[in-house]
């Protein structure tokens, strides 16, 4: 199994990609976290931006309400109206889905504060309207009854109770309280005293204005309570307002705050993770270094020392190795050469070695050939001699 280099080439380059794949796939899915906890944290400052717009709209509406109310601004109301409708507008858009702070029940309750709100801001309209009017009326009515006593003969007496009258009366209108109503009353109380033992105790007329004076009067008082009652709900209504928006806008800043937190905890993650990722790496390259140092470099090497002592001289020079693969193959062909080498020069030794034999053999054989020879010859030359001399005549 994974014998040959192709197939050890294929396993490193199949755990290469494997190993970038892995790292591919981390990275994305660490993205994706961080991704969607930027998204929420979006959302948390978005429902805490609507909130807090939404509170702001509310004291703005506020103030052109105690405006209106107080008609010093003309505009007033056209600015109340505006504001309220924009404030409907902004309920309308909080959408449940935009981050965990906004509720469907939370956003039906300030829908429903609202709403109510409206309810209670035209009641409070309807009787400062009503304690206008009013006031309007007793205001002629005073007149008349003061021009009544001035212009009688027979009420000089009255002149200082009615001073006092009038005094109490811009104090009330000041400020409405009921130390003051009480305070008014008692003073007007004085002042019939004094028309009943005056000679004007039986002028129907007179009567008539100051019935209508504490009639007109306990109005007003009533219409004050009233007011104040309404300013104690409008009072409760905005606090329980103000707290909903303080926690829904809390708990969107606390959502916003887990969320940058955790972005920080992926983004740490992801540091630490690449970090022990390229250390993987770096340690898995390292062995596929040494793998192919092992079983490629290394055979190559062996092989190339072969080759380096077959070129000095060392003809025995073998390669060896325990593998099957293609380089060790390579090396038990470039053994079975050097093999056949040996044995061809071998034989070639052997043949040298037969023919240097033969050759001496055969030199010997000339040798003793020149020697029978050269012995032949001078034998020849001995007999002519000797010939040669005894043919000479004496």
């Amino acid at each position: 199994m994974l014998g040959t280099v192709k197939q050890r080439f294929y396993l490193i380059a199949s755990l290469l990609l494997l190993l970038l794949s892995v790292g591919y796939v981390g990275v994305i899915l660490f993205l994706g976290q961080l991704s969607a906890s930027a998204d929420r944290s979006v959302l948390a400052t978005q429902a805490d931006r609507e909130t807090r717009s939404l509170e702001r709209q509310f004291w703005e509406m506020r103030f052109w309400e105690q405006a209106a109310l107080a008609q010093n601004r003309p505009d007033a109301e056209q600015q109340f109206a505006a504001l309220f409708n924009q404030a409907k507008a902004s309920i309308r858009q909080l959408d449940a889905e935009t981050a965990d702070a906004i509720t469907p029940q939370r956003i039906t309750d300030i829908a429903t504060q609202f709403t109510e709100y409206e309810n209670l801001f035209s009641k409070l309209t309807q009787i400062k309207t009503q304690q206008r009017l009013n006031k309007t009326s007793f205001d002629s009515n005073y007149q008349v009854l003061a021009s009544s006593l001035f212009f009688s003969p027979d009420a000089s007496t009255l002149y200082k109770p009615l001073f006092t009258v009038n005094r109490f009366q811009e104090s009330y209108f000041l400020g409405r309280s009921e130390v003051r109503y009480g305070s008014l009353t008692i003073a007007f109380d004085s002042l019939l005293r004094g028309i009943n033992q005056s000679l004007l105790r039986n002028d129907a007329r007179l009567r008539g204005y100051a019935e209508r004076y504490q009639e007109m009067l306990r109005r007003d008082f009533t219409l004050e309570s009233e007011l104040r009652d309404l300013n104690h709900q409008f009072d409760e209504l905005t606090r329980g307002l103000t707290v909903l928006l303080t926690e829904i806008s809390a708990q969107a800043i606390a959502s916003y705050q887990r969320e940058f937190q955790a972005s920080q905890d992926i983004r740490s993650r992801i540091q630490h993770s690449l970090l022990l990722f390229a250390l993987l790496m770096i340690g898995l390259f390292g062995g596929m270094l040494h793998l192919m140092a092992h079983k490629i470099v290394w055979p190559i090497r062996a092989i190339s020392q072969v080759a380096r002592r077959v070129q000095a001289g060392d003809l025995n020079a073998r390669f060896v190795s325990a593998d099957n693969d293609e380089i060790a193959q390579l090396g038990f062909a470039i053994n079975q050469m050097l093999n056949t080498i040996a044995h061809h020069n071998q034989n070639l030794t052997t043949y040298q070695n037969s023919l240097e034999k033969l050759v001496e053999a055969r030199t010997g054989e000339l040798q003793k050939a020149k020697e029978t020879a050269d012995a032949a010859n001078r034998a020849k030359s001995e007999f002519l001699a000797n010939m040669s001399t005894k043919s000479e005549p004496r």
